[in-house]
């Protein structure tokens, strides 16, 4: 995931062949979805201009159920 932070864009890079991530759920620090985005790729370029500067959590999940979650800061423009 980079570039960490940012304030535009997020990149998502699946490295591992065996994973394959369904989709990514992005929480606020209070919890609240954001967003629910399928995954078709190994890359995925997730847009954040429309969020607010703070701190968000990345929730990975992949077909099996299993989660991975990562953090990002979103800055000011």
């Amino acid at each position: 995931m980079f570039p960490n932070p940012t304030s535009d864009q997020l990149v998502f890079q699946i490295l591992d062949v065996e994973s394959k991530i369904d989709f990514i759920e992005i929480y606020d620090i209070k919890g609240n979805i954001i967003s629910k985005n399928n995954i078709a790729d190994k890359i995925f370029t997730l847009d954040v201009n429309n969020y607010s500067p703070g701190i968000y959590l990345a929730k990975l999940i992949d077909k099996n159920g299993q989660t991975a979650t990562r953090k990002f800061i979103r800055t000011p423009n």
